[in-house]
């Protein structure tokens, strides 16, 4: 048999009926996903002019350096004013006897008390209808892989607001502008700044979207890129930005596993995106 017969044999087997060609077919199947990820449409009606949107991730509560403190004055923000949030992932630590550096002994309390804690504290901004989405980061991960339990998952049910797992895709509709936005914890990008920008840019070869949040670098940085692109209405070349928002953290630094391998200090913090409602512009604050 040859690789072609064997191949259509596959294709067969796969459902594909027997005298289509190949190519279109592997095309049409690298070309649709069976498996839809879901769009969240925000209709946003902004009272002054813009929708402004403030990412909160690497909380890390229940470890012994979270800012708990910080975090509580950003989420007061939130409620005082016409804010939104997304949670980017590690809201809690889940430390295990296998964690790098003094693990479960960095804690002062443990996951059902991190899990407790941090919904009490996201349930008004929850009730208020300003958290958009809850991510996974790798640390909630280390429960899925001890235990095939995903606490954010468990969190995202009790506060009755979407469960956005690994990567979330958002439309937010701002008076008459449209803006994409694609939301994520992240991976490692190495020690350096440069090596965490990075990684935060490899989203944009995910998906399409005017603006990429992510996490877990424990930076506050934004840059942004112009693309070209044909809009089919005027047959012109146009230019688009594209925004690169890392959303900082709530760590201390003293005493820290960060102290101990000689890390650079974390920003605490995080930063605030302004989508405008009548011109396509992002601005971000840092």
């Amino acid at each position: 048999m040859t690789i072609n017969e064997r191949l259509q044999q596959i294709l067969e087997n796969l459902g594909y009926q027997a005298g289509n060609s190949v190519s279109p077919l592997l095309q049409e199947r690298a070309r649709t996903d069976p498996e839809q990820k879901q769009v969240y449409v925000h209709n946003l009606k902004p009272a002054s002019g813009v929708v402004r949107l403030i990412p909160l991730g690497d909380i890390h509560l229940g470890l012994k350096s979270s800012r708990l403190d910080v975090f509580k004055r950003f989420l007061d923000y939130l409620l005082a004013n016409d804010c939104y949030t997304i949670c980017l992932g590690d809201q809690v630590e889940n430390a295990t006897r296998t964690s790098v550096g003094l693990g479960m002994y960095e804690e002062d309390f443990h996951l059902q008390d991190q899990l407790d804690a941090m919904a009490l504290l996201l349930e008004p901004v929850a009730k208020a209808g300003k958290l958009l989405g809850i991510h996974e980061g790798n640390h909630e991960h280390r429960a899925a892989v001890a235990a095939g339990l995903h606490p954010m998952r468990i969190l995202a049910d009790r506060l009755q607001v979407p469960y956005l797992g690994y990567q979330g895709y958002h439309k937010f509709i701002v008076g008459k502008e449209i803006y994409h936005v694609f939301t994520a914890h992240n991976r490692g990008g190495g020690r350096t700044v440069a090596g965490k920008i990075k990684a935060a840019e490899d989203a944009d070869q995910i998906a399409f979207c005017d603006v990429y949040i992510t996490g877990h670098s424990h930076i506050i940085d934004h840059h942004y890129k112009p693309i070209f692109y044909i809009d089919d209405a005027t047959n012109t070349l146009c230019c688009r930005l594209r925004h690169y928002v890392i959303c900082g953290s709530f760590l201390s630094y003293w005493g820290s596993y960060a102290e101990m391998q000689l890390l650079p200090p974390a920003a605490i913090g995080a930063p605030e995106i302004i989508f405008s409602a009548d011109k396509h512009l992002v601005q971000v604050i840092t």
